[in-house]
């Protein structure tokens, strides 16, 4: 009887293992040709962001993380009044699509639609430009 009771107990804990929840990452990044130190924020994704956008200097000005819960919209906000709505359309294996919008404030900004995002891949949404940088997000959806 407790040899069942332990095997059960097993088996649900493995199962609240493997069903670990997706979740999407957003990160607004200020791109310029200015002189400026190397944020450290970035790092990780410097020579990406240099390769497809060409500029010299990156800077990281908000992050928000949050789960994916199957259709559900998730809002997140980005930092400098910016936010950003992802909408889950499906989710197969490690790849999800999703419709994107991003605001400041309640203003409409960039709207990308049907995005391929794979697990623990970056994709680059360039935003507005503000003089002479621009702005990207950062989106990535991890396990």
């Amino acid at each position: 009887m407790i040899m069942r009771w332990l095997i059960g107990c097993l088996g649900m804990l493995l199962l609240t293992v493997s069903a670990q929840a997706d979740a999407v990452e957003a990160r607004l990044i200020r791109a310029s040709n200015e002189k400026a130190t190397p944020d450290a924020a970035v790092q990780d994704l410097t020579g990406k962001l240099k390769k497809v956008f060409g500029y010299q200097h990156y800077k990281q000005l908000g992050k928000e993380k949050k789960e994916l819960k199957g259709t559900d919209v998730v809002g997140l906000n980005i930092g400098e009044g910016f936010t950003l709505f992802c909408h889950p359309k499906s989710s197969t294996g490690k790849k999800h699509e999703m419709d994107v919008e991003m605001y400041s404030g309640k203003t409409l900004i960039v709207k990308q639609e049907k995005l391929a995002i794979a697990e623990k891949n970056v994709l680059f949404i360039r935003g507005p430009e503000v003089g002479s940088t621009v702005l990207i997000v950062a989106l990535t959806v991890t396990e």
